[in-house]
């Protein structure tokens, strides 16, 4: 493995687990859920008359998908390896 055989594994074993499917669902439907409300928001306060509005849209919701999946993927990456580390801890003992 060019990066190293903890990551190896985890590649295998990690989509393998039936909660994983779960966690990707909430993360698709909250991330649908937050694009409709800024759809919602920039509808009801302005109108729409061409193209250039649109993009403008596009520009905003990329300007927050974009912090908000860095701030879900660092959050999730800081969870993720403290409870690793947790369950380590426990299998070796004190």
């Amino acid at each position: 493995m060019l990066l190293g055989p903890v990551f190896g594994r985890e590649a295998v074993t990690t989509p393998r687990r039936s909660r994983h499917y779960l966690y990707r669902s909430v993360y698709v439907a909250s991330l649908l859920v937050l694009m409709c409300t800024a759809w919602l928001v920039m509808a009801g306060t302005q109108v729409i008359h061409n193209i250039g509005d649109m993009a403008k849209f596009g520009t905003a919701i990329f300007q927050i998908l974009a912090v908000a999946i860095s701030t879900a993927n660092v959050l999730a990456a800081l969870f993720s390896a403290s409870a690793r580390f947790a369950r380590e801890k426990d299998k070796t003992g004190p």
